[in-house]
């Protein structure tokens, strides 16, 4: 359904779409709230396999914008709303950091995850330091191919991060985010892209172990960019598969070089030897403990991958029981 009309709040509103349905608020002014109030809040909720869109600006004052439901909501990629965006069900789509309205100082809670998803389909990049996010009952972030999410803001909370779909997700900011880390959604298939990691403290206080879980052949890569500073891996890393596809390898980048190391090993089986001299060669040091498949040894793993590049130290560690091997 297609409604391009102009559209004036007198109260707080919610637009609900239900399942199956596609609601289309196509006017370029887009949705303007009470000329009553400083504020007007509005939910958008969607059953599943519902699907909004909306053209234009949402000119809430400082009101807040609520995504409910587990269908999906596209918002414009600019918005005048100065409250905050929660997120509780479903996945709200932008196209640009400017659809979650301006912001003009910290704000930890800018935007909650509260079991829903922030889906970007096009690069996306929240790098001004102000609007930070907060995970709740748990958020997911979904970058779809071709597309990157950069987020340097902070990120705080607990419960779990999920990076979903193929694109790239790179956490580029200190965070104080003290959850569980899933670098996919534990998909049957398809290549579930990158997370980049790209600040000293972007994971500091993640709980381990951080998992890598797509099987039947879905491809996950796991990255460390040491162009901020020295990254220390302090968490284990688990690879939970199943499938015909095999485990592959641990790869280290510096600039656009690539190479090659010896295949992860299975159930709390350490890295092959040589590996630290692998690294040394590349222009990097590193030490790994305790990076295992939770699975038989005979095994068929799915293509696990990962990713070193910059120049500093990188240093995955980890002081638990498990005998440490290095190479020579």
């Amino acid at each position: 359904m297609n409604l391009g009309g102009i559209i004036t709040l007198t109260n707080d509103t919610q637009f609900a779409v239900d399942g199956g349905t596609t609601l289309n608020l196509t006017n370029a002014a887009g949705i303007t709230g009470s000329a009553n109030a400083s504020s007007t809040n509005v939910t958008l909720a969607a059953a599943s396999g519902g699907a909004g869109v909306i053209t234009g600006p949402l000119n809430l004052g400082s009101g807040s914008l609520t995504k409910t439901g587990s269908g999906a909501w596209t918002i414009a990629p600019t918005n005048n709303y100065t409250g905050l965006t929660a997120i509780n069900g479903g996945t709200l789509d932008i196209t640009a950091a400017t659809a979650l309205g301006p912001v003009s100082t910290f704000t930890s809670n800018y935007v909650t995850l509260n079991g829903g998803t922030l889906g970007v389909t096009t690069n996306v990049a929240f790098l001004d330091g102000l609007g930070g996010f907060t995970i709740g009952s748990a958020g997911t972030f979904d970058v779809v191919a071709g597309a990157t999410l950069v987020i340097s803001n902070r990120i705080s909370g607990s419960n779990t991060i999920t990076k979903a779909d193929s694109g790239t997700l790179v956490l580029s900011g200190s965070n104080t985010f003290n959850g569980t880390l899933h670098v996919d959604a534990g998909n049957a298939s398809g290549d579930a892209g990158f997370v980049i990691i790209a600040n000293p403290n972007a994971i500091t206080n993640v709980i381990s172990p951080i998992a890598i879980r797509n099987y039947a052949g879905g491809n996950s890569s796991f990255e460390l960019d040491g162009g901020s500073g020295s990254i220390t891996v302090k968490q284990d890393i688990t690879m939970a598969g199943k499938s015909p596809a095999r485990a592959r390898h641990l790869k280290c980048r510096r600039n656009q070089h690539t190479c090659r190391q010896p295949h992860l090993r299975h159930r709390r089986r350490q890295l092959s030897p040589g590996i630290r001299q692998r690294l040394v060669d590349a222009g990097q040091f590193g030490h790994f403990r305790d990076l295992y498949h939770p699975r038989p040894a005979n095994a068929h793993l799915p293509r696990k991958r990962v990713l070193f590049r910059g120049r500093r130290d990188l240093r995955l560690l980890r002081t638990g029981r498990h005998q440490r091997r290095e190479g020579r």
